[in-house]
């Protein structure tokens, strides 16, 4: 009795292997139809792209072709002479923002020029003495 049951023991874990055998080959099956499948469709992605790509150069070169020549000089003209004025907007008006600019400079210079002759007058009557302006004045604001 004994060696039967070894027998029947025996066969279980045999049919346990092979099934854990088969589901490993189905799962390997599949894995590969994926990675198949993933590759079919990286693969035409790719050839859609290149068609695309053909496409478009084509109808590039095509419009190229076709296009008006005359244009294209005058245009270029036009675009030089819209960079021209742009330029010269852009230097006009850096230089009213540097004057104007300059002129803030100075007027803060004299403002604060002005607090600190105030103030000396009033420390002045108390018997004080403010001391000279370049102490006085952050350079930050000067």
């Amino acid at each position: 009795m004994s060696q039967s049951a070894y027998h029947w023991e025996a066969r279980r874990k045999q049919r346990i292997i092979e099934r854990k055998q088969t589901a490993r080959d189905r799962l390997e099956e599949f894995m590969a139809k994926e990675d198949a499948l993933q590759a079919e469709d990286a693969a035409k992605r790719e050839r859609e792209r290149r068609e695309q790509e053909e496409a478009r150069r084509k109808e590039l070169e095509q419009h190229l072709r076709t296009r008006d020549k005359g244009g294209v000089s005058k245009s270029m003209n036009d675009r030089e002479r819209e960079l021209e004025r742009l330029l010269r907007e852009r230097t006009w008006h850096n230089e009213i923002v540097k004057r104007m600019e300059e002129d803030d400079s100075n007027r803060s210079q004299t403002l604060l020029m002005k607090d600190h002759n105030q103030k000396e007058k009033v420390l002045r009557d108390h018997g004080l003495y403010r001391g000279h302006p370049a102490y006085c004045i952050d350079a930050e604001y000067a």
